[in-house]
């Protein structure tokens, strides 16, 4: 498989528009259609969205939701009163096609917490770290509500629904909105491969919650295009980095690493080759009066740019400081000199700066480079 990785020069603008995505208005939508019942919203007890009244379970969220003061509201009298996070969502375990994501909430196992009968002897399960908000896109989903659910979704939505579904094993149930949102979002943008003076944060997430996204909506071009660009911009530390939400198998991550560690060996091979090449007895330097001088010239401004860029003394595996992008900055821009450049009566003198070194060494990398695709989703069992 075959995908388009995008190696731009990012700017402020071209990360602020492709990765700082606002998320408050859709969630704002979504935490509107859970009732505030009048009068009760200060008081402790929770609050019931039916989305089956016949219904026999009852899903409990007390993970608050990211638009509601989590410490206190005022009452009608204007004083502060501590409030209730809590929501129980009324649904059915024979609801289709609920009926096989309900049963399999209620797998030992599956969640933290027990499960108990309340007094009109339907089943409650508490779900103390999901969140409010994409349940109710769930079930509103599975329900057939579909007026209520949102037409378009961000990456953090996107990334907080697969981390949900997946748990629960509930991905075929959304998969109708699902993949219209990720189509529309899509990785097909050109998006920024690293910079100079390392990754941003943003762009961190960004890949971290396109994996999980892709991975597990089984999105075979997302997926290329992010491993692609998990290979290219992330450093040795990707494992460490993921948050352990995110439900990305190791074997994805192995793989980025060992295709990132390869393809970075490769070019400092072509670096390592050149050194070695003007560290022998023979004279690269087409001048005859003082190609022996000129060679030497050349091989000492070469380290001392690595020097200067710190890639000398030669990285090793895993290149714990680089990533892939950023030794292909640093190649081409290596400051070669030679003898004959300085030297007016010369010949060599105008031809060539550096004798073709630098230009050498930058089209071999930027080969490499063009090289890089993303992981085939088929390789990978579930």
């Amino acid at each position: 498989m075959t995908c388009n990785v995008f190696f731009l020069e990012p700017t402020k603008s071209t990360i602020s528009t492709a990765l700082k995505v606002d998320n408050r208005s859709t969630i704002a939508k979504v935490n509107a259609v859970i009732p505030q019942l009048p009068g009760k919203s200060c008081q402790m007890a929770a609050t019931t969205y039916t989305f089956d009244p016949d219904g026999d379970l009852v899903l409990v969220l007390s993970k608050p939701p990211e638009t509601t003061d989590a410490t206190s509201q005022k009452s009608a009298t204007g004083v502060a009163v501590p409030s209730s996070n809590k929501r129980k969502l009324a649904t059915s375990t024979q609801s289709v096609p609920l009926h096989r994501c309900s049963r399999l909430c209620l797998q030992p196992g599956c969640f933290r917490e027990g499960i108990q009968r309340n007094a009109a002897g339907q089943l409650e399960v508490d779900l103390p770290d999901d969140d409010q908000s994409i349940m109710v896109i769930v079930l509103n989903i599975i329900h057939g509500r579909n007026r209520l659910v949102p037409k378009h979704a961000h990456l953090e939505i996107l990334t907080k629904l697969a981390i949900l579904v997946d748990k629960c094993q509930m991905v075929e149930g959304v998969e109708s909105f699902s993949s219209p949102w990720i189509n529309d979002l899509g990785t097909k943008k050109p998006l920024p491969n690293g910079l100079p003076g390392g990754i941003e944060i943003d762009y961190q997430k960004t890949i971290h919650r396109w994996l999980a996204v892709s991975w597990v909506f089984r999105q075979s071009d997302e997926f290329c295009n992010i491993t692609a660009a998990a290979i290219v911009a992330c450093g040795a530390n990707l494992a460490n980095k993921l948050d352990a939400e995110l439900p990305i198998p190791e074997t994805v991550i192995e793989s980025i690493a060992r295709e990132r560690e390869s393809y970075m060996s490769k070019m400092l091979e072509v670096v390592k080759g050149t050194i070695k090449q003007y560290e022998g007895k023979n004279v690269n330097c087409p001048c005859a009066k003082h190609g022996s001088d000129c060679d030497a010239m050349v091989l000492g401004s070469l380290i001392k740019s690595m020097v200067e860029y710190k890639v000398w003394p030669i990285p090793e595996s895993p290149y714990q400081k680089f990533t892939l992008h950023h030794f292909w900055y640093i190649f081409a821009l290596l400051n070669i000199k030679t003898l004959c450049r300085n030297i007016d009566t010369c010949q060599w003198s105008l031809s060539s700066i550096d004798h073709g070194v630098r230009e050498s060494i930058e089209e071999k990398v930027d080969a490499i480079r063009q090289k890089v695709t993303g992981l085939d989703l088929k390789d990978f069992k579930r």
